[in-house]
């Protein structure tokens, strides 16, 4: 899940109350659901790990960075 202001009115996947545009909330890109940014809202929810934890990915910015 991300962090990001919402760009548009929606409903909260959690709650089911709106989320206003410009609130703060938390996005979820795998499922592409929205949700406030509380824990009353996240009960429940499976988190996803982002794409980027990757060891690969970590190693290969180590040898760029010539650690």
């Amino acid at each position: 899940m991300i962090t990001i202001l919402s760009k548009f009115k929606s409903k909260c996947a959690g709650c089911g109350e709106v989320i206003h545009k410009g609130t703060v909330i938390l996005y979820d890109r795998i499922e592409k659901k929205a949700y406030h940014d509380n824990v009353e809202c996240l009960k429940g929810v499976e988190h996803h790990a982002p794409d980027y934890f990757d060891m690969a990915y970590e190693d290969d910015c180590a040898r760029m960075c010539g650690l």
